[in-house]
C-alpha cells in the first residue's frame, strides 16, 4: 500500500473530528483518503473511498493546508508501530506530517525538512514532539484490504455509519450533476444575452443602406454616419469589413440579426428545461439528506441515474469503481436505439475521427462552422436510416457555432473520405467526397437527443 501512494498527489488535508486526520490522496490508479486516528475511540491507520466531512479546525490544519495541499507524497515511513510520518514535497520544498498514535490522546506535528516543528494538532496537552528520526526506512503499511477494514472500523467508532457514507457519495454525485447543469444554463444565458445586439445590428445595417449613395463601394474600416431616426440626430460609428464593402456588410448584419432572433426562442426553451432539471436534482438531494434507510437511497440513486447522474443503483453509493480510460467523445442514443458519437473538443475530434471511427462509419460536421465531429457507427455496407441521419445532423449543428440557427447545412460522408493534412490545427480535416444535409431544426428532436445521452462505452 505504501508503495502505491508514493508519488500520489495530496489533494486535501482535513480534520473532520478533533482526533482524526484525513489526507485525500490520488494518482492514476487509486484515489481515496488515508485516515490517521489519534484518539482512543478510533486510533489507527485506515483507508476509505469517501472523504468524511466535519468542521474541526486547528493551527496544524491551517498550516498543513498551506504547506502540503497540491504536493506529492515522496516518503511514507512507520519508524515504530505507533508512529506514522508522511513526507510531502511541494514546489521543491519538503514538509513532514509526524503522527504519534499512543497514550490517552495522540498528537500530530508539522515539521520542516530540518525537523523544526511548525505546528501541532494539540499544542498544549499532549507532551513534547518526538525526535525527528534520521535514516529511517519505508516500513510497509498493511495491505489495502486490511487498511479498508480498519478505516471502516474507525469511522463506525466515530459514529459514521455505512448509510451516512452512502448519503455523502450520493449527495456528491447529485451536486456534480447540478454544477454541470448550472454551467449549461450559464452558457445558454450567454447565448440569450447576444440577442440584445439585434437592435444595434439592424440599426447599423439600416444606416449603411440609407447612406449607401454617399459611400464608395470599396470603403472599409470605421465610418461615421448620421442617424436621423432619433431626436436629436446622433452620429454613429460603424466598422465595415474590407472583404465585404458597405452593401454586403449591411446584408451580413441583417442576416446575423435574423439568426439571433431565431435562436432566442430555442434558447428560451432550453433554459426553461435546464432550470427544471436543476430543480429536480435539488429535490433529490433534499430527499437523500432526509433518508433513513438504504432502500430509500437506492430508490433515489435509480431516479438520479434516470436523469443522467452516474450513480450505480445496484451498488453501494460511495464505492469507487475501477478507473476508466477517458474516451474522446460523448454518446447519444438516436433513432432505433442507435449510437451517435460526438467529439468533446478539437483534439478529441481528431481522436474520434482518426482512432475510433471505422472507414465505413458515417462522419458529419456543420458546414462552414467550427464544431464537433459526429460519427454514426455502421455495419460494413449498411445504409444509414434517414431519421438517424437527421438525429446526427441535429447534434452536429447543436455542438457547433451554428447552434441556435433554424436552418443549418451539415456535411456528411464515409469516414474513409476524411483526411488529416500534416501541420494543420487540431480538429481540422479535408473531405475527399461529401454530401450536404439541409437541416430544419426541430426543437423537440434536439430535446429528445440531449436527454438520451448515456455514458460512453
Amino acid at each position: 500500500m505504501s508503495a502505491e501512494l508514493i508519488g500520489a498527489k495530496l489533494r486535501r488535508v482535513d480534520a473532520p473530528w478533533p482526533d482524526l486526520l484525513a489526507l485525500s490522496l490520488g494518482n492514476r490508479t487509486l484515489r481515496g483518503v488515508l485516515l490517521i486516528g489519534l484518539g482512543p475511540a478510533a486510533r489507527g491507520i485506515g483507508w476509505t473511498d469517501a472523504r468524511p466531512r466535519g468542521n474541526a479546525s486547528s493551527p496544524l490544519l491551517l498550516r498543513a493546508r498551506s504547506c502540503l495541499e497540491g504536493g506529492r507524497v515522496v516518503e511514507l515511513r512507520r519508524p515504530t508501530p505507533d508512529r506514522l510520518v508522511v513526507v510531502v514535497e511541494r514546489a521543491g520544498v519538503r514538509h513532514a506530517l509526524d503522527a504519534l498514535l499512543r497514550g490517552s490522546r495522540g498528537n500530530a506535528w508539522l515539521r520542516t525538512a530540518d525537523g523544526e516543528v511548525l505546528a501541532a494538532l494539540h499544542a498544549h496537552d499532549a507532551g513534547p514532539a518526538p525526535q525527528a528520526e534520521t535514516n529511517a526506512g519505508n516500513a510497509a503499511l498493511e495491505p489495502l484490504a486490511a487498511l479498508r477494514a480498519e478505516g471502516e472500523r474507525m469511522l463506525e467508532a466515530l459514529g459514521v455509519s455505512a448509510i451516512e457514507r452512502q448519503k455523502l457519495a450520493l449527495a456528491r454525485a447529485l451536486r456534480a450533476a447540478e454544477r454541470r447543469l448550472e454551467r449549461r444554463l450559464a452558457a445558454i444565458e450567454q447565448d440569450r444575452a447576444r440577442v440584445e445586439r439585434v437592435h444595434e445590428l439592424r440599426r447599423n445595417a439600416g444606416l449603411l443602406l440609407t447612406h449607401l449613395h454617399e459611400l464608395a463601394p470599396d470603403v472599409a474600416g470605421a465610418v461615421t454616419l448620421d442617424d436621423q431616426s432619433v431626436d436629436p440626430p446622433a452620429r454613429v460609428d460603424v466598422e465595415i469589413d474590407r472583404a465585404l464593402g458597405p452593401r454586403r456588410q449591411a446584408e451580413a448584419w441583417f442576416h446575423a440579426a435574423r439568426k439571433l432572433e431565431r435562436g432566442a426562442a430555442i434558447a428560451e426553451g432550453r433554459a426553461r428545461a435546464t432550470r427544471q432539471e436543476i430543480d429536480e436534482l435539488r429535490a433529490l438531494s433534499a430527499r437523500a439528506g432526509a433518508a433513513l434507510e438504504a432502500s430509500q437511497l437506492l430508490d433515489i440513486a435509480e431516479q438520479a441515474r434516470a436523469r443522467g447522474v452516474p450513480v450505480d443503483p445496484g451498488a453501494e453509493p460511495g464505492r469507487r469503481k475501477a478507473p476508466r480510460t477517458r474516451l474522446p467523445y460523448r454518446q447519444f442514443t438516436g433513432s432505433g436505439g442507435r449510437a451517435i458519437l460526438v467529439g468533446k473538443g478539437a483534439e478529441d475530434n481528431d481522436k474520434l475521427t482518426l482512432e475510433h471511427a471505422r472507414p465505413h462509419d458515417l462522419w458529419l460536421h456543420a458546414r462552414d462552422d467550427a464544431g464537433a465531429h459526429v460519427v454514426i457507427p455502421l455495419d460494413r455496407g449498411a445504409v444509414c436510416p434517414s431519421e438517424l441521419l437527421c438525429d446526427a445532423a441535429t447534434l452536429a449543428a447543436h455542438f457547433s457555432q451554428a447552434r441556435g440557427q433554424a436552418r443549418v447545412d451539415v456535411l456528411y460522408t464515409e469516414r474513409r473520405y476524411v483526411r488529416k493534412p500534416r501541420r494543420v490545427g487540431a480538429g481540422k480535416v479535408v473531405l475527399m467526397r461529401e454530401k450536404v444535409f439541409r437541416l430544419q431544426l426541430q426543437a423537440e428532436r434536439l430535446k429528445r437527443l440531449l436527454a438520451a445521452e448515456r455514458p460512453a462505452t
